[in-house]
Formats: structure tokens, sequence, C-alpha cells
């Protein structure tokens, strides 16, 4: 690198990175406080192998019957049922108690 290019490239002993604030409001505000809030619940990672292929041989029976099973639904499936049999994981965390929910609500999102 030349003397030139290597005191063009080097930043300026006087600049400041410039900052500036843009008030929240509307729909931006309230995707902002449900985000922030959202990071408020405890975050928990698990990941364990599992042996698919009894639910590949059901889904290749079904489809020969001329129904189609994704794995989303069967996934779907099973853990709505072990929610249903362990309460104590379908609920919420309050300050100073667990929340049990009657209700099995479960989302998957797709790109």
């Amino acid at each position: 690198m030349t003397t030139s290019v290597a005191a063009s490239a080097a930043p300026s002993s006087s600049a400041v990175a410039e900052r500036r604030t843009v008030a929240l409001s509307g729909l931006r505000g309230a995707i902002a406080r449900n985000m922030a809030q959202g990071w408020q619940a405890p975050r928990v990672a698990h990941s364990v192998d599992v042996d698919l292929s009894r639910v590949e041989t059901l889904r290749a029976e079904r489809a020969a019957a001329g129904e189609k099973l994704s794995l989303n639904t069967l996934v779907i499936h099973a853990v709505s049922r072990a929610l249903r049999s362990h309460p104590r994981l379908n609920a919420l965390m309050r300050e100073k108690e667990i929340e049990l929910v009657d209700d099995i609500n479960i989302g998957i999102a797709v790109a």
C-alpha cells in the first residue's frame, strides 16, 4: 500500500460517529414494545436426534392410500399430544407462579 493510499484510508482523528434518534410511534412503536417485551421470556433450547423411520413408514403407507401427510403435520400432532400429557410444559412463567394453560397453540413459521 502506498503512503498516499494508506493515509487516505486511515480514519481522521477528528472523525466522530454521528448518532441521532427517531421517535417510534404507531405500528413501529407497538412492534418495538412487543419485541422488547418478548425478550423478558426465558429462552430454552434443546436438541435431540430422533429416529423417524416409523414415521416415514407411516407417511409411505398413507401416501399409497392417497393421503399426503407432511412431516410438519406429524410433528405438530406429536407435540400437541406431549403437551397434553405434560401440562407443565405448556405453561407461562409469572413473577412468583406458573400459569398452566389448557389451550395448546402451536405455530410454525416457514420461509
